[in-house]
Parts: structure tokens; sequence; C-alpha cells
């Protein structure tokens, strides 16, 4: 609310606001259409808004770096080498160095990200481009003549904006078309079509490298590794092109008859690109491409991918070629799963029973829970082990932006020095420098009255698009001080040295001192932006709670697939040995107590080596095959619970971590985990069961308290006596032995069952009373004792 009743004052207050702020609407907007359209995303509408609103803001920094480049190379801003080549070579991939912070803070999500996230992202940080520059050029025109932006786009010389996120901010304008001499449009997308195009082929390519890595990509996996690399390479390279080729034939079409070799290969490019127009018509198939690899992706996650039993099932297609098979399935599931996703979050809406307010709430948790589904679905199909495969790929993710810096600078660089400033005299407003200079004085005209509205609007509207407080402030803060500080930093851009030799001169002590306190106060860490930035890292412990649960579908998921496979060798062995069962026996005379026996009856009856090698064989096949199952089905019981319980808080000691399945099993009359909850309050000592495990339903003798069935008080008492691993840990910690000697300790205990990676299932808990048993006690005191000192 405060935000409308801000914009209202400002728009009656401030000339030419309510054109600038044209951008920013139409690209919101959008994005929002954007947002609706991709149906499998995992990114939250917040992010993508809170990246566009710091993008803005990256923007003015990645044209001041163009223009200190440019000084570099030996460019003025007043060159055309500088706005032709530099800003292409620059702003195309300085768009997306952005998306490197997330990308070193937080890999793990980012490498988990759908093909449909990176396209929003990319949308996202180029929108803010297009509304910073966009908002400059039209506040520095409004300065000059109110009506000066609105002729420009009378003429068709300026940006249009629509609620089409593909055309919306593209730029037009009517030239002598080269090489056929008739007149003809040329066209520009926006910046965010050119970022969101580029972040779609990162996305699709990182799907294909990991194909191509795939067992069955079988011969095909150069080609698709090639497509990996090759389709973001391309993609930049065509967004730098058109970018270059359009500002050349806006300052005059004349540029296609100069020579040389960097100039021939934009001009052919931006021909076969259609002048300006392919990137639309290539954002639209990279748009279909992205969202049918994530249904592709859903199918592989399996059971992790739908949203229930008999939801959104997608038909095999057992009836289509193998090579033609899982394409068109990947299309079919994205019409399925998206149906199903939209019907089953309506359905939240739409429950009976509840208020309005209540049905709001229960659509919205919905809607929640329909998007960890899709989460877990792109978790669970990336590959790699964390934490090293995330580190591996931070790594590989600063490289490869490293060397795309570089390239471009360097390529951008020599075209710039090969333009120069032979096409035209370009005037100095078409660069950042001359667009500061007239954005310095408009900021100037508003006046102190003007500039504290202005900048409370645009902390509220940073704060309503999902930034922090002391982010947002942060953030206008840099733009404020880059309007007050205009003429200042233009004159720098043009001639350092001279800029300099001017303040000098002309500064006062006191003017000195305060530019220093305002400089630092807006970009030195501890400022508002360095609150901001520490705020924002702490918000980054939801996205490493999410991570971290990712991390633990993975490794479930892969526990369970090892089981499966376990399991598919031991039904191969029991096949096998019932093959080759000879008349009048039965597999149970073949188990691992009875074999021996049989083989000698067998032998006696006058059977054949050959024959009873081949049995014992498969009999013992069979004998290891079955316990690696049962084994596989343990270790998933001890890591779910050991999820579990971290979850819910408690600390687990080492003793009793799992050992995995290389590990010895935990053996009998021993617990199977003890969890201490982390304000020391109470010991959890649960039962663990993974896949299809059950309690034993027979019971076992006890120390003290005679026969015992599994799961009950007693059995856990009993455990807790015999357990050399317990005795150990009262010793080593006789704080924790005298609460629970005491009763102050409460001791519990649960079964807790992991059926499958998704799903963890809890019993009644019950109290283990301990301290209410003196001969256990007793008992377990003699064994401390006899331990001696740790």
């Amino acid at each position: 609310m405060a935000s409308v009743v801000l914009l209202g004052v400002a728009l009656l207050v401030i000339e030419g606001l309510a054109e600038a702020l044209v951008p920013a609407v139409s690209l919101l907007a959008g994005l929002g259409v954007l947002v609706l359209v991709a149906r499998t995303r995992t990114v939250r509408l917040r992010s993508l808004t809170v990246l566009l609103s710091v993008s803005t803001v990256w923007a003015l920094l990645v044209a001041l770096f163009t223009a200190g480049v440019g000084r570099l190379v030996g460019l003025t801003t007043s060159d055309d080498g500088a706005p032709i080549a530099l800003a292409a070579f620059i702003e195309e991939p300085g768009k997306l160095l952005i998306l490197l912070v997330p990308a070193l803070v937080a890999p793990g999500r980012m490498r988990r990200l759908a093909a449909s996230d990176w396209m929003l992202l990319g949308y996202a940080a180029g929108a803010g481009f297009t509304v910073a520059e966009d908002f400059a050029r039209r506040i520095s025109m409004t300065a000059i003549s109110p009506w000066l932006s609105l002729l420009a786009e009378l003429l068709g010389t300026g940006t249009s904006y629509s609620l089409n996120p593909l055309t919306s901010g593209s730029f037009q304008t009517g030239v002598t078309v080269p090489w056929t001499g008739e007149w003809g449009q040329v066209m520009v997308v926006g910046h965010q079509v050119s970022t969101m195009l580029v972040a779609s082929t990162v996305g699709l390519g990182m799907w294909a490298w990991r194909h191509a890595g795939h067992r069955g990509a079988g011969a095909v996996t150069p080609w698709w590794r090639l497509v990996a690399v090759g389709g973001p390479a391309a993609a930049l390279a065509w967004a730098v092109m058109d970018h270059a080729a359009y500002n050349a034939t806006v300052a005059s079409a004349g540029w296609t008859q100069k020579e040389g070799l960097l100039l021939g290969v934009v001009k052919l490019v931006w021909l076969a690109g259609g002048m300006g127009r392919g990137q639309v018509v290539l954002a639209v198939v990279a748009l279909g491409a992205c969202l049918v690899v994530d249904a592709h992706r859903r199918l592989l996650a399996g059971p992790l991918g739908t949203l229930g039993e008999g939801v959104g099932v997608v038909p095999e297609l057992s009836g289509l070629a193998a090579p033609w098979r899982a394409p068109v399935r990947a299309v079919v599931a994205l019409g399925v799963l998206t149906w199903a996703d939209l019907t089953v979050t309506a359905a939240g809406y739409a429950q009976p029973g509840l208020t309005r307010r209540a049905r709001m709430r229960a659509g919205r948790r919905t809607g929640r829970l329909v998007m960890e589904v899709r989460r877990q679905a792109m978790g669970v199909t990336v590959p790699g082990a964390e934490p090293a495969a995330r580190r591996r790929w931070a790594l590989a993710a600063l490289a490869i932006a490293v060397v795309v810096a570089l390239v471009c600078l360097g390529v951008g660089g020599a075209l710039g020095r090969v333009i120069g400033p032979d096409v035209i005299d370009a005037d100095d407003a078409l660069f950042f420098a001359g667009l500061l200079d007239s954005l310095a004085s408009w900021w100037d005209s508003l006046g102190l009255g003007g500039q504290i509205l202005l900048t409370a609007l645009g902390v509220v509207a940073l704060m309503s698009l999902g930034a922090s407080g002391a982010l947002a402030l942060g953030a206008f803060g840099v733009f404020a001080w880059a309007a007050e500080h205009g003429h200042g930093v233009a004159d720098f851009m043009r001639d350092p040295r001279q800029a300099t030799i001017d303040y000098l001169r002309t500064v006062t002590l006191g003017q000195l001192l305060w530019d220093v306190l305002d400089f630092a106060t807006t970009f030195i860490p501890g400022s508002a932006l360095g609150l901001g930035a520490r705020s924002a890292a702490r918000s980054l412990e939801a996205t490493v709670a999410l991570r971290r649960n990712v991390d633990d579908l993975v490794e479930l998921s892969s526990l369970f697939e090892q089981r499966s496979v376990l399991t598919a060798a031991r039904n191969d062995a029991v096949d096998r040995l019932r093959s080759l069962l000879p008349e009048g026996t039965t597999m149970r005379d073949f188990n691992q107590r009875n074999y021996k026996n049989t083989l000698r009856n067998l032998h006696d009856a006058g059977y054949r080596s050959y024959d009873l090698d081949r049995l014992r064989q498969a009999a013992r096949t069979v004998h290891q095959a079955r316990p690696r199952v049962t084994r596989a089905a343990e270790v998933a019981g001890e890591v779910g619970g050991v999820q579990d319980l971290t979850r819910r808080g408690y600390e687990i000691p080492d003793a009793f971590r799992p050992q995995g399945l290389a590990g010895k099993p935990t053996g009998p009359r021993r617990v199977d985990m003890l969890a201490v909850s982390s304000d020391g309050t109470s010991i959890h000592v649960p039962e663990l069961k993974g896949g299809t495990s059950r309690l034993n339903t027979g019971s076992v003798p006890t120390t003290f308290e005679g026969d015992a069935l599994q799961g009950t008080p007693a059995y856990v008492r009993d455990h807790l006596l015999t357990d050399p691993r317990v005795i150990e840990l009262f010793r080593d910690n006789p704080g924790i032995w005298h609460g629970v000697r005491s009763g102050r300790i409460a001791v519990t205990s649960e079964v807790i069952s992991t059926p499958n990676p998704f799903t963890v299932l809890h019993s009644h808990p019950i109290d283990v009373d301990l301290a209410s048993y003196p001969q256990i006690i007793a008992a377990i005191e003699d064994k401390i004792a006899a331990l001696g000192p740790p």
C-alpha cells in the first residue's frame, strides 16, 4: 500500500517519471507471463523479481566497466567502436555474470535447476538491463524535452512494450537494408530476450552433457558433448553480433561496406539471423525444448517426480520405435504432468468444509508441495556425489565465466579498434557517459524533496519485489550515488587524468571528507549495501536447508537404486538355481544350512560332478546375494533415520552412525541408533527399518525382564545394557549418564521406517523409563566401572 501511495505522489510531482517507468511495468508483466507458461519451473517468483531488481543496478556497473575498457583499448565514448563493438561484446556476457554469484554461493541448488529455471533467470537478468538502460534514456530525453520521447515513439525509432515478453523492449528502426538497397525495418530484441536465449541453452547444455554420460547414449556421446558446449557458445555469439550489427546500422548503414574478417563474420551472422528477428523464433524453440527436457527428467525421477500413486500417469508408448519413444513420451509427459500439477493445486483451493481464508492457505500449501515434487525430481536426476560434485560444478562455472569474459573482452576490443571513429561522429549521448550526464542533470532538477521521494519509492518498490530492506536501501543507494555524481563520473570516463586534476584543484577538505563518507556508506561492506549482502547471506540458510534435503534424497535414491540392482541379481540367482533343481528337491534343500547335505546325497545317488558343481555355484551365489539385499535395506533404514533425526534437531554420536554398504551390520543385542537432543534433555533410541522390513514378531530373551518383543520398552532397555557402545558413551559423558540414571534425561524410542527415498514413517513414541529399573542401572554402573577411565 505504501508503494502505491508513493508512486501516485511521485507520478504527480516528477515530470517524465510515468514514461520512464513503462519498461519496468511491461517487463515485470512479461516475467509473469513466462512464469505462467513455464509449468516445470522450480524457482520462486520472488527470487526472479529480486534478481530483476538487482540487475538494474548491475547494469550500471557493467556500463561503467564497458567505458573503462574502452579507455584501455584507446577508445573514447564518442568513438563508434565503443557503442557498436564494446557495448555488445561486454554487455551480453556481462548480463549473465550476475548469475555467477549464486553459482558460487549455492552451487548445489544451481546445478539442480530445471532448464526452464535457467530460461527464467536469464530473462530476469536481462530485463534488469533493459529497465536500467531505457529508464535512463527516457528520463534523459524528458530532461531535454518532454515531447522528445513521445516523438521518438511516434516515429518508430524507440522501444516498444507490451505483454509479449519476447517482443517487449525490442528496438526497431527504418533503414536502407544493406545488400538490397530497399527501405525496411531492422530490429534488436530487448536485453531480456537475448539473455534468456543464452541462459536457456546453458540449461539445455547441462542436460545434454549429462545425457552424454548416460550409458544409453552409446556412440552418440561425442555429439551430445558437442551440443552441450557449442549450443551456449553459438547463442552468445549470435546475441553479441546481433547487438553490434544493430548499433552499427543505427549509426550508419554504410558500415556493411567496411572490410575485415571480424566485420565480415558479424555481417554474415546478422544477415543469416534475419537482421535481428531470428532470436525471437529461436527463443520460442528454446523455451519449448526446456519444458520438454524438464518433463523428461521428471519421468526419469520415477516416484519422486509424481504427485502420488495414479496421479499424472504417463503412458509407456511401447508401440513406438525405440529411438522415438523417449522424446515423444517426454512431450506427452509435459502435457500430462502439467495438467496433474494444475488440477492438484486447484483441488487444494477447493477443499470443502473450510473458510475462504483457510482454503487460500490450503491451496498455497498445495502449490508449494507441487513445487517441491518438481525440485525433488530435478535433484535426483543430477549425477554426482555431494559435496565433491558441488565443488567441481562451482569451479567449472568460474572457469567458464573467466574464459568467456576474456574472449569477449579480447574480440570486442579488437573489433572496436577496427571500427574506431570511422563510421560517423557519434553523439556522446548514445553511450552511457552521455546518459549519466543527462541523468545527473535530471536528478539535480528534482530538488531535495523530489530526490527523497524517488529514493523512498525505489526502496519500497524493491522491497515489494521481494528484496530485504537493507538490500533495497543498498541497491537504490548505488543508483542515487551514480545520479548524484553523474557529471563527475562522465567527465572521468571521458578524460580520467584531467578530471582528477580538476577535482583536486577545486575540492575543499570538507567536500573531500563528505565524498569519501558518501562513497563508503554506499559501497564499502558495513554500509546499507553491506548489510543487505549479509541479510541476503542469512536468507541463504533456507536455500542451504533445501539443498541438504535434496542431498538427502539423492543419497537415499542411490541406496534404493543399489538395492534394486542387488534385488535383481538375487532374483536372477534364484531363478538359475531353480532351473537347475534335480527332480525331487526344493529350494529349501539348497538353503545355507541344508545345501551341503543335499549335494552329498546327490553325489551318493550318482549325480555327475559337473552337475553338482553347477548346483554348488548356483546355491552359493544365492547365499551371497540374499544378505546383500538385506544389508542394502538396513543401510537405507539407517541413513533415513539419520536424516530424519538430524532434521528434528538430534545429534548422533559417531559410534552410532551408519557404516554404509561396505561396513558390518550393527549385530545382535545392539541398538540400531542412539541420538541426543540438541538441548541435552532426552536420548532417543529408535528401531530403524528400510524398504519392506518390519518388526520381528518373535520374542527374544532379556537379562532381567524375561522375553520381550522387538520395539517394546523392555527390549530397548536390555539392548542399552548389552551394547558396549552405549556403555562407552555413558562412561565418556558422565553428565549424560547421571541425567539418565536420575530420570532428568528422558529415554524414548520409536520405529522409524524408510520404505522409499521420499517417505519416512514414525510409530508412536514410547517412554523407555530406564531410571525406574535399579537392577539395570546397577548393571550398567558395573560395566562402566569395568571399562576403566576413558
